[in-house]
């Protein structure tokens, strides 16, 4: 090669390397950032649209905090776990897809409750030496008193009205307006010890109300999928590109021109638009390069996630219930709340120890070895009965999950007035999506009508 031309070849590589992303070689129309719900749904609507998707997940699986056990015998789902009768569109989807749905069923009723390390009948918890609740709250259960507060607060007309100034002074922590209200300091413990947030004080009101409206306006009942939830992820992967597994993010860089993202193990993908749907928990930790409003940025840098971590048990032998006590129990300890199912054959056979917030955080300082054998131990230690009757199989840690650092977002005190109806706004073309940046819905919902408007977004720029 002549030097001329050599130069020449070195001075076209460099300003290849100096090209704007617009125009750089785009590995396709829009990227996807996560391959969960929020992101199958928005890849499926653009794909739907006639646009080239690239998915990328940091995971080693597909379906994000979406997760059927399915080598435990009765298929238990360690993240999300019913489909609510309001649930439009993922029922729409679901029948798009040929995906059967069925009542969610197996699940025992009733509580033995477990307080300060003894099993209290819910007959006996009224009169019983342990409850030291004022005379409103005596006849009330340990699992009754967070809703009998919740119910007290003001309503809200429609879900939606949790952002206007008029609630804006339930926008503090919930420890404080329970107090207000009356509740008495072992309510206030005993509620605390199970609520769906970090802890009281972690948790606005607000958020609180919201997710109360949402329920009471959904209905009662729900399905499941018929051989697991994550049978609907993978119905929506199948009608996809083959999703990029184990592409963890650590950086992204956008502009109203294009946007490139590169990975942790080097590689780098660039495309006109991306579709970001990691959880703010996470994004947080990774060096997002675009022109992102200041409220935006703060939720993503300070948005609370609550822990959850589950400990999943096989049942050998369900002779234990000859105690005389309900299958499910309450605990204000570290066992949280445990869940018994039962099998085809109308015996239970799987319990789950559900633990929240602080208690998980605990509990996630351990191996999970040390864990599953710490709650076992606990668990036989309070039910006795229990003993040589079940087996530890399976933890599920949200919070220790590096691609969730936590189950679900909830807001702290100030932050829904500060942040809600503002986290899905895009930053030239990168845009956002997941549960966390759609408050019209909640539960799975949630997260797949949000991959449905960001994708709606690109299509309208496409």
């Amino acid at each position: 090669m002549k030097r001329r031309e050599f130069i020449k070849g070195i001075a076209a590589a460099s300003a290849g390397l100096m090209l704007p992303i617009s125009y750089a070689k785009q590995n396709a129309d829009v990227i996807v950032i996560g391959a969960g719900l929020a992101g199958l749904s928005a890849a499926y609507n653009l794909k739907m649209a006639g646009l080239n998707v690239q998915i990328l997940e940091g995971d080693d699986r597909i379906g994000g905090r979406v997760k059927t056990l399915s080598h435990i015998a009765t298929k238990p789902e360690a993240g999300g776990m019913q489909i609510g009768k309001g649930y439009g569109y993922m029922r729409a989807l679901a029948q798009q897809l040929n995906v059967p749905l069925a009542p969610l069923s197996g699940f025992m009723r009733g509580n033995t409750f477990a307080i300060n390390h003894q099993l209290i009948s819910a007959q006996a918890w009224p009169s019983h030496v342990q409850n030291k609740l004022n005379a409103e709250e005596k006849k009330l259960l340990p699992s009754q008193l967070y809703f009998h507060y919740l119910k007290k607060l003001p309503k809200l007309i429609i879900a939606n009205d949790w952002t206007l100034p008029k609630y804006a002074h339930l926008d503090r922590s919930m420890q404080s307006l329970l107090t207000e209200l009356g509740a008495s300091e072992q309510a206030l413990a005993l509620i605390n010890a199970n609520v769906n947030a970090n802890n009281l004080a972690e948790l606005s009101g607000a958020d609180a109300v919201h997710v109360l409206t949402q329920m009471m306006a959904g209905g009662g009942g729900a399905d499941r999928v018929v051989k697991g939830n994550s049978e609907f992820i993978n119905a929506m992967a199948a009608q996809l590109s083959p999703v990029e597994l184990n592409k963890s993010v650590t950086q992204i860089k956008a502009s109203n021109n294009g946007v490139q993202v590169n990975c942790k193990d080097g590689s780098s993908y660039s495309a006109k638009h991306c579709i970001c749907t990691i959880p703010f928990s996470v994004l947080r930790h990774i060096d997002i390069q675009a022109n992102i409003n200041a409220v935006q940025r703060a939720a993503i840098n300070q948005l609370n996630y609550t822990a959850i971590t589950q400990v999943h048990f096989e049942v050998n032998d369900d002779a234990w219930l000859e105690d005389g006590l309900p299958a499910n129990m309450w605990s204000n300890g570290e066992l949280g709340r445990i869940f018994a199912s039962k099998g085809d054959n109308g015996s239970v056979q799987h319990l789950v120890s559900w633990i929240n917030g602080d208690a998980a955080k605990k509990l996630d300082t351990l191996s999970k070895q040390n864990a599953m054998a710490h709650i076992h131990k606990t668990l036989i230690k309070q039910r006795p009965s229990l003993t040589n009757k079940i087996k530890p199989v399976y933890l599920q840690s949200w919070g220790n999950n590096p691609f969730s650092q936590g189950a679900y977002s909830s807001f702290a005190p100030s932050q829904v007035q500060q942040f809600a109806g503002k986290m899905g706004e895009s930053a030239g073309n990168l845009h956002f999506a997941g549960e966390h940046t759609n408050h019209d819905y909640n539960g799975m919902e949630s997260a797949l009508v949000s991959g449905l408007n960001a994708a709606s977004q690109v299509i309208r720029k496409a």
